[in-house]
């Protein structure tokens, strides 16, 4: 699949294959599942109803993903300045690829820079700092 990174025009083509383990599923599979809402649509994240003057098969704009995302994390109550953003799924992401391995998380993310690559790998205090013993 060949995806065009909107913020850097840079494009990255990631295999189907793609595999985060964590959640034990694949690109293609979560691709096959936004094919499967029954609309025929250019988009992959798309209407599936018509609202208000978005009509079935238009792409969901990132402003209405973001909030949804927001409204989601905050029903369990994870709120607050310090509550995850919709962007860091893509820092969680990268951590979980790198854990995984075998992933150029640098080329996954489009990154152009080890620098760039590097600011997303930065947990941001979700994980603890793991105490060593008997080294």
């Amino acid at each position: 699949m060949k995806v065009l990174r909107s913020k850097t025009k840079v494009w990255i083509e990631i295999p189907a294959s793609l595999r985060l383990e964590a959640i034990g599923k694949s690109l293609g599979d979560l691709i096959a599942r936004c094919r499967n809402t029954g609309v025929v649509s250019r988009y992959l994240i798309h209407r599936i109803r018509n609202a208000g003057t978005a009509k079935r098969g238009q792409p969901v704009s990132p402003h209405r993903i973001t909030t949804a995302f927001a409204e989601a994390r905050d029903l369990p109550g994870i709120k607050g300045d310090d509550a995850p953003s919709f962007h860091e799924i893509r820092s969680l992401a990268k951590r979980l690829y790198e854990k995984q391995g075998g992933v150029d998380t640098k080329a996954l993310l489009g990154h152009l820079t080890k620098t760039s690559a590097d600011l997303y790998a930065d947990s941001r205090g979700a994980e603890p700092i793991r105490v060593k013993v008997g080294m």
